[in-house]
């Protein structure tokens, strides 16, 4: 599984706990996952869609779907 499935599903989990229970604390970790996924590198720009991992020797997008 790519890193950044893996953080798009705490993501999800994260925001729907909120929803449910109103606890601020994961909406602090839903934020916190957002903070570290948007800037990654990994959100193709041009579709808003996120690509598979990062490329190891630079930390840029992979390009891979």
């Amino acid at each position: 599984i790519s890193p950044d499935l893996l953080v798009e599903l705490f993501l999800a989990l994260a925001g729907a706990l909120h929803e449910v229970t109103g606890e601020p604390r994961y909406l602090a970790w839903a934020q916190r996952a957002w903070d570290w996924l948007y800037p990654s590198g990994m959100r193709d720009q041009q579709t808003g869609l996120f690509n598979d991992g990062l490329n190891y020797l630079n930390c840029r997008n992979n390009g891979k779907t």
